[in-house]
């Protein structure tokens, strides 16, 4: 099956072809018509949607990066001779720092974080009953956006590529899309815990890695 259109422009035909072909593909392995969403939001992650609210998602969101083996919705991989399997790029699948802080700004409902030289963009978020407040303001909102902001900046250590945030997340989609269970989850951070002690900001736990994707919208 052609995937090409994973790449392509969001709204070019191409790419609304192929999201209707992939929505076409996931309905004869859905449960109840619900799915994992597949878009560069959900990432496969959290709560399964109806098939119409995955495709909408695809639609605004585009389809995520990498993911171009359906084994979260029923497609068997074929294992590749290992000549071909080492030229698969590893990175394909990586979220960048700029995919982590739009997923903060998503979980915020702002338009934009601070800038690296600390200047504040648009930061109102809005409430339920459709009030601005300023972000940095006291309350559940302002706590969250304060921690949030701090682990997407926050290097796992000196030097790292990854925030604490991008690489906790980055373990807790392998964890999702590999099917791997909770138990087992908590034992690879563990064992990663003490392999490498001065991560003292990776979680402990399953439980707690799920809270952090919880307060970024994903469960």
């Amino acid at each position: 099956m052609d995937k090409s259109w994973i790449n392509a422009p969001i709204n070019s035909k191409t790419f609304r072809d192929g999201a209707q072909n992939f929505i076409s593909f996931a309905r004869a392995t859905s449960i109840r018509g619900f799915i994992k969403c597949p878009c560069n939001r959900c990432c496969c992650l959290g709560k399964p949607l109806d098939l119409d609210k995955a495709h909408a998602h695809i639609l605004r969101y585009g389809f995520l990066p990498g993911y171009k083996e359906w084994t979260v919705h029923g497609e068997h991989t074929i294992s590749l001779p290992p000549s071909q399997s080492s030229n698969v790029n590893v990175e394909e699948t990586s979220f960048g720092q700029e995919d982590i802080r739009g997923l903060v700004c998503d979980a915020l409902g702002i338009s934009s974080l601070p800038s690296d030289n600390g200047e504040l963009g648009d930061t109102t978020m809005e409430g339920d009953t459709g009030e601005s407040t300023e972000s940095g303001s006291h309350g559940d909102e302002g706590l969250l956006y304060k921690k949030l902001l701090e682990e997407c900046d926050k290097e796992l250590y000196s030097g790292c590529k990854y925030s604490n945030l991008s690489f906790t997340l980055h373990l807790y989609h392998i964890k999702c899309i590999g099917g791997i269970s909770n138990k087992t989850f908590s034992m690879i951070l563990e064992l990663l815990r003490d392999a490498f002690p001065h991560l003292t900001a990776l979680p402990s736990s399953a439980n707690e890695a799920k809270k952090l994707t919880k307060d970024l919208s994903f469960i």
